[in-house]
């Protein structure tokens, strides 16, 4: 690692640690953090790199190229991907609420193709749905071969974050509303499947009293 690539993730842990703890930043200082922190996590790692953040779509690319990243056939680790996921939704939910957030649930996710070392991984993220305290971030990755410009989609996944304060309990976020029919789509999309995450909670709930009950 340079002693600029030091800099950067030196930079970008200051940036998100200030966030964090301020748990509210202006739009602009908050983008940079969001840079900061996929460079500060990229370069510490040696094997990921930013290229671009942009701070109005959630849209993320980095390219992948360390061998630990991946298997013996040169696949990029799903848990990899995942940790890129869940980064890019945090950052996303984190400009709708304006404060600190934690990730409550993963939905499942399936890897429909594999992205190779040396690929461009593409991540977007929108916020799709937003309850009283909780908001579902949707994010499509998609894979670019950089030597034809081919690009894939290889996986989606949805992810719900809560907003917390400073002593980690949950706050009210912005509400939200779709406006164009591709937004408004997500919406009542994720307002069912919110739905369902509910029912299927209250049922663990449920179960777990009856196992303990004498």
């Amino acid at each position: 690692m340079t002693s600029t690539e030091t800099a950067l993730a030196v930079l970008g842990a200051l940036l998100v640690g200030g966030a964090l703890v301020s748990g509210i930043a202006r739009r602009s200082f908050v983008s940079l953090t969001a840079l900061f922190v996929l460079a500060g996590f990229a370069l510490g790692t040696g094997g990921l790199g930013v290229l671009e953040f942009d701070p109005t779509g959630g849209f993320v690319s980095v390219p992948t190229g360390a061998p630990q990243d991946a298997n013996n056939l040169g696949h990029i680790f799903g848990g990899v991907i995942l940790s890129l996921m869940d980064k890019t939704a945090a950052i996303s939910a984190f400009r709708h609420s304006r404060a600190s957030v934690v990730t409550a649930s993963i939905d499942r996710v399936d890897f429909r193709e594999p992205i190779h070392l040396g690929d461009l991984v593409i991540l977007k993220a929108s916020v799709n749905f937003v309850g009283r305290t909780s908001m579902e971030i949707g994010v499509r990755v998609e894979a670019e071969e950089l030597l034809t410009g081919r690009r894939r989609h290889t996986n989606s996944c949805y992810l719900t974050f809560v907003a917390v304060d400073l002593a980690g309990r949950p706050i009210e976020v912005p509400g939200l509303i779709p406006e164009t029919l591709d937004e408004k789509r997500r919406y009542d999309a994720a307002k069912e499947r919110r739905a369902r995450r509910l029912e299927e909670r209250q049922r663990e709930d449920e179960q777990r009293v009856h196992r303990v009950a004498p």
